[in-house]
This record gives C-alpha cells, sequence and structure tokens, in this order.
C-alpha cells in the first residue's frame, strides 16, 4: 500500500499464497511490524477482518511486504487509511 504524508494504513484483513517455500515479513517502509511468517509451497494464511487492524504503518509511511526469496507470492489486503 503506498505512503500518503499525514495519513497511516491500517490493515484491516488479508490473505497470502505462496508458490513456492518462503518467508514473508510486512513492514512500515522499511521498519518490520509483524513477525517473520514461514510459508511453505502453495501454502498460506489469512487474516480474518479486524476492525481494529493487524498491522499499522508510522503516519507517512507505505505497507510493504519483504520475502526472503524471488518466488510468486499473491497477497490481498483489505486496509483503512487514517488521518494523524
Amino acid at each position: 500500500v503506498p505512503a500518503s504524508p499525514g495519513l497511516r494504513v491500517r490493515i484491516t484483513g488479508m490473505m497470502a499464497i505462496a508458490a513456492a517455500a518462503n518467508t514473508l515479513t510486512f513492514k512500515s517502509a522499511a521498519t518490520a511490524v509483524s513477525s517473520v511468517k514461514t510459508l511453505g509451497a502453495t501454502g498460506g494464511f489469512v487474516l480474518p477482518y479486524n476492525e481494529a487492524g493487524w498491522y499499522t504503518t508510522a503516519p507517512g509511511e507505505a505497507f510493504n511486504g519483504a520475502l526472503t526469496s524471488a518466488t510468486l507470492v499473491g497477497v490481498d489486503v483489505t486496509y483503512t487509511l487514517e488521518h494523524v
């Protein structure tokens, strides 16, 4: 989710599925906001809707995902942008 000046990103739901084994960490810009998620080949996870949010970025920072290897990982997110 791209950065927006004066706003923070709150992730309210998500799913991720990997084509091959990998690990995934979510970040506010370059700072980790999640634990490392281990994904098996064709495995994944779902975070159901959570009004309070699963992860939140610092104001004006993008929400990113970092992989440990260059493999295909599909990620869908629902989010809100909040004024700070």
